[in-house]
């Protein structure tokens, strides 16, 4: 092999390189944000049970376990064993701070949010 030929496979792996690594890292975003959101429905359902032996929402119960160090997943209002409504709020951390749908919100009413621009909340609560 030439160095000619060396220089243009280099160019090439360069420019493939560049190409696929930025579809990648929105890839991985986005598969994080979907285990979330799956996280933060277990947790909206976790107290629903509670709800319906209790009559009310126990917010000191109820957090994913083993979540990574993508997200820090908490209730509003926090450590609350009688609260009549809740949100359950997943924070992005790390590189998932790149996100552009920020953080992810699930009230207790079914009511989704991000703290991203307002036009991606469908978007990004379907996982694209």
């Amino acid at each position: 092999m030439s160095l000619i030929e060396l220089v243009i496979a280099t160019g090439l792996l360069a420019v493939l390189l560049g190409l696929a690594v930025p579809g990648y890292q929105r890839q991985a975003l986005r598969a994080q944000r979907a285990a979330i959101i799956e996280r933060l429905i277990e947790a909206a359902h976790c107290q629903e049970r509670i709800r319906s032996r209790t009559f009310h929402f126990d917010t000191t119960r109820c957090l994913p376990a083993n979540i990574g160090r993508q997200y820090r997943i908490r209730f509003e209002p926090e450590n609350t064993v009688a609260a009549t409504a809740f949100n359950v709020i997943a924070e992005p951390r790390g590189r998932q701070r790149a996100d552009p749908c920020g953080s992810l919100s699930l009230h207790s009413t079914g009511n989704r949010s991000i703290s991203g621009p307002d036009e991606l909340r469908r978007r990004c609560w379907a996982g694209r």
